[in-house]
């Protein structure tokens, strides 16, 4: 083999590494793209008792998150009776890519009130906003999970805490909210940070 044909064989090869390369680094910047998903609950006061479920339905999950969540907050925890703005666990379902194939994703959360004396309000903000409207988000509040209806999703317009009206739910009680969001563009990649916080507060002057 004489030095020409070691030299575009040498070449060659550069040009295929360089190409896996490329590809490797596009691959991980495209995987970071899409919705990174966290819900936060955050107990407001004293004497807030709440069971909470969470269901998540859209693309598959990556390795290690789940799809459901449940959290109990009642008399037998101490955190119930603290004074203070109190963090309950959250739900991570880590980063969603929605795509031309998978457009729509959705949490259905169900709050049960504990409390055999005060009604339970929640109000809810930092959910994924696009004002590019590639991104839309919708919800929708219901008694039961049977009851609900995409004929009635309201669109949210803005991301603040007062986009979504506060849910009130009575004493003994049960609410449902579910949270859809549709990809409507694809002309670029998009990526959001969809950080839900449920803030819950009961009025003991009531």
């Amino acid at each position: 083999m004489n030095n020409k044909s070691r030299l575009w064989i040498t070449i060659t090869m550069l040009v295929l590494m360089l190409c896996a390369l490329t590809f490797g680094v596009v691959s991980a910047i495209t995987s970071n793209k899409g919705i990174a998903n966290t819900t936060t609950f955050v107990s407001g006061n004293e004497n807030v008792f709440v069971e909470i479920n969470g269901k998540y339905s859209g693309p598959t999950l990556q390795s290690g998150y789940s799809d459901i969540y449940y959290y109990r907050l009642d008399k037998n925890n101490s955190q119930a009776f603290k004074d203070t703005e109190v963090l309950i666990d959250g739900w991570n379902l880590g980063k969603t890519n929605l795509s031309y194939e998978e457009q729509e994703m959705e949490m259905v959360y169900s709050f049960r009130n504990l409390n055999a004396e005060y009604a339970l309000k929640i109000s809810t903000s930092n959910f994924a906003f696009d004002t590019e409207n590639r991104l839309q988000t919708f919800y929708e509040i219901a008694d039961s999970e049977e009851s609900f209806d995409d004929e009635r999703l309201e669109r949210v317009t803005s991301n603040d805490q007062s986009a979504i009206e506060t849910i009130t739910v009575p004493v003994n009680s049960i609410k449902y909210i579910k949270i859809k969001f549709k990809l409507t563009k694809f002309n670029k990649k998009f990526e959001f940070n969809n950080n839900i916080k449920f803030l819950f507060d009961v009025d003991l002057n009531k």
